[in-house]
């Protein structure tokens, strides 16, 4: 498994290009579109910017403990 997930520096955190982006890929129909050509494979998580800190920092832990 993977997660795809957008992020941005901080410095272009209130980038509105960006935040257009991410508007239009949470939109019902692009995620229809990525439903099915995924083939129901892939579909949308939202979390806060601390869940995916603390996700990341979790995965970070065990991999370095399995070194």
């Amino acid at each position: 498994p993977y997660i795809n997930v957008i992020v941005a520096r901080k410095k272009d955190a209130d980038n509105p290009t960006y935040a257009k982006f991410v508007q239009a890929y949470h939109e019902k129909s692009v995620q229809d579109l990525i439903s099915k050509r995924t083939k129901g494979t892939q579909y949308e998580v939202k979390r806060s910017v601390a869940d995916v800190r603390g996700i990341l920092t979790r995965i970070e832990s065990q991999i370095k403990a399995k070194k």
